[in-house]
Formats: structure tokens, C-alpha cells, sequence
């Protein structure tokens, strides 16, 4: 997280970033809304304020990554169980062919090959380098 912004900063961040209203952020750090609204428009704390939110989503998508595997257990033992009413059992497996179209469980996987890890490190780099010359 941003190392430049003060421990009042540091925590008004963490709080607009879990929901917390601007009004509540101030009344509990006993500063003024306005000063809040200034602060949002320093990009420290607006990455700061970001860098909590990836975060967030990263452990959202850890949790996702992990019910997936009970989910598709869960699937397994319905379709396997011969006690399974025909049509709970038919409707699983159609979904199972629903979420196989498309190729839609390997979207965003990314390159298997070195050279293509390459290449894509090179990409980001370059977008990371066009956002700070163009967006700062």
C-alpha cells in the first residue's frame, strides 16, 4: 500500500474502500468531509484505495477457485448416484455441458508457453508505461 500517506489517510482509505460512507470515515477520524473529498483526488490515496479493492477481489477469487472444486464434487456425486431422481441427474449434466461450451473454463488462463509470457510481461509493461505518461 501507498508508504506516503499519513495513518489518517491510511485508514480513511481502508474504510471507503470496505463501503464505509465519507460521513461515518470523518465523524470517527474526526476530520471534516471536505478534507476526505481532497483526498480522493490525490492519486496516492486513490491507489491506495485501489490497491485494497484488488485485494478484495483477489480473495473473492481465491474463494470462487475453491467452492468451483466442492461444486464440481457436488456434481460428480449427483450424477454418480444412482439413487439421483433421472431429471436432477439430467440436469446436471446439462449444465456441466453449459459451462464446457465455448471453451469458457479456459478463458483467462494465459500463455502455456515461456515465449508467450514473454510476450505478454512485454505487453504490460508497455500499457503500465502508456498509463503513466497518458492518465497521470
Amino acid at each position: 500500500m501507498a508508504t506516503n500517506l499519513n495513518e489518517n489517510q491510511l485508514m480513511a482509505a481502508a474504510m471507503l474502500a470496505t463501503g464505509t460512507k465519507a460521513v461515518t470515515v470523518a465523524q470517527t477520524l474526526k476530520i471534516t468531509e471536505e478534507t476526505i473529498c481532497r483526498w480522493r483526488q490525490l492519486p496516492p490515496f486513490r491507489a491506495a484505495i485501489n490497491q485494497i479493492h484488488v485485494e478484495a477481489m483477489q480473495a473473492i477469487s481465491d474463494r470462487l477457485r475453491h467452492m468451483g472444486g466442492v461444486a464440481l464434487e457436488a456434481i460428480e456425486d449427483v450424477l454418480a448416484d444412482p439413487n439421483t431422481p433421472h431429471r436432477e441427474r439430467l440436469v446436471a449434466a446439462f449444465k456441466v455441458l453449459e459451462l464446457m461450451g465455448g471453451g469458457a473454463l479456459l478463458r483467462n488462463i494465459g500463455p502455456t508457453a515461456i515465449e508467450g509470457i514473454v510476450a505478454d510481461d512485454r505487453k504490460t509493461k508497455m500499457f503500465a508505461e502508456l498509463n503513466r505518461n497518458f492518465f497521470v
